[in-house]
């Protein structure tokens, strides 16, 4: 959960949050490049043997028919999609991820340091980020084979996480909070964020494959459910007795469309081994709870919670590798996904709160670090598939 504040951060900061959306970005095309390139590797051979096909029904005798279709059979071309509805059956299979969460404004808290420029009073803004490391994760998955070329498939991909940032302000310092609510020196502050998602995808998947050709191509469309839980907490303290604390929630469930193309290249003779890439994306809808509550010591309590329609897009992308038998598919990569308008901030930076001895009198001392808004992952992931 993002419950970053907005700050005029140094380029370094910046260009750090952008890299990741980049990169996202950057993988997601390449991705999609490779998927088209298979896709219409294995169109040009269906076009190949319809031609041939059609040659022989437009032949002047059986004998020419047979001659072509002995042709078309030679080059393999008759099994470009073997869609043998007798080979069907069940199938299932996992994932080990180890996801990394990122947020595209993920600011715990800052730290306001005075002091005196060449011009008067200065005033530098740090900002201390929500770093969340790497931690496991499960996706699950069944279906069944309706034939050679099309399946039916359930997954369902689980992760919670989270992540825990300290501060103390020293002489001349005082921290703010994404609430507003202030450190001075000599005082603490423990911050925690954490993420849970839940995420179900029910697909039609359909595969583009010629035995004879190194690469197929395999796209799906179906339905993605995803719940996302985000939750924030400020807490600051002195001498072991709080002085305020802050909570930010956000809970928003939705639904829509899910499509992706997988391009995928054989190394060899034998077909155990190969390579792939896949690009997705889905458009999803759902309602989204946004809650604050804040407390200040013998002074007040307060809370806001709103409701609203949010359409989220997402986008994803991998890139791996795989062997396989008759029975087992093994494989193993690394996945980004970037989820639009979820990576919300948990309040608002004012100037109008700084202290008035010790800081300029500036008011919006703070602006925006980051207006992208992105809740993204990025993963390394195990596969393993089992055909019964």
């Amino acid at each position: 959960m993002n419950c970053a504040a907005d700050l005029p951060l140094n380029s370094e900061f910046s260009s750090k949050i952008g890299a990741s959306a980049s990169m996202a970005a950057r993988l997601c095309v390449f991705g999609m490049l490779l998927s088209c390139a298979t896709f219409w590797q294995t169109v040009a051979a269906e076009t190949v043997r319809i031609a041939a096909l059609s040659n022989a029904d437009a032949g002047a005798g059986a004998g020419a028919a047979i001659v072509n279709a002995n042709e078309a059979g030679a080059l393999g071309l008759d099994n470009c999609c073997c869609c043998d509805s007798e080979r069907c059956g069940w199938f299932a299979g996992a994932d080990y991820r180890l996801v990394r969460t990122h947020f595209s404004e993920a600011v715990a808290f800052a730290t306001l340091t005075a002091g005196a420029g060449p011009q008067g009073p200065d005033l530098r803004v740090r900002a201390s980020e929500l770093n969340f490391d790497y931690n496991s994760s499960f996706m699950v998955f069944a279906g069944y084979h309706l034939n050679d070329c099309a399946d039916v498939r359930f997954s369902y991909w689980h992760l919670d996480t989270s992540t825990d940032v300290l501060g103390a302000a020293g002489p001349g310092q005082v921290i703010v909070d994404p609430f507003g609510n202030l450190a001075p020196a000599g005082t603490n502050i423990n911050t925690t964020a954490s993420v849970r998602l839940n995420v179900f995808d029910l697909e039609y998947l359909r595969r583009m494959e010629d035995p004879t050709w190194p690469a197929s191509v395999m796209y799906s469309a179906g339905l993605r459910f995803a719940d996302v839980n985000q939750f924030y907490e400020s807490n600051i303290s002195a001498g072991g007795q709080a002085l305020s604390d802050g909570l930010f929630r956000v809970d928003w469930f939705g639904v829509g469309p899910y499509g992706s193309i997988t391009g995928r290249t054989w190394l060899g003779d034998s077909r155990r081994f190969s390579v792939f890439a896949k690009a997705g994306g889905a458009l999803l809808v759902g309602n989204n709870n946004v809650s604050t509550d804040v407390s200040v010591t013998g002074a007040f309590t307060g809370g806001q919670s709103a409701g609203r329609i949010l359409v989220v897009p997402v986008l994803e992308s991998e890139l791996g590798g795989s062997w396989e038998n008759d029975r087992w598919r093994l494989s193993a990569g690394w996945l980004v996904q970037a989820w639009f308008d979820l990576g919300v901030s948990g309040g608002t930076f004012s100037g109008q709160n700084l202290p008035l001895v010790g800081f300029p009198p500036i008011q919006n001392v703070f602006g925006g670090a980051d207006d992208s808004s992105i809740m993204g992952f990025d993963a390394f992931f195990l596969r393993a598939e089992y055909n019964y």
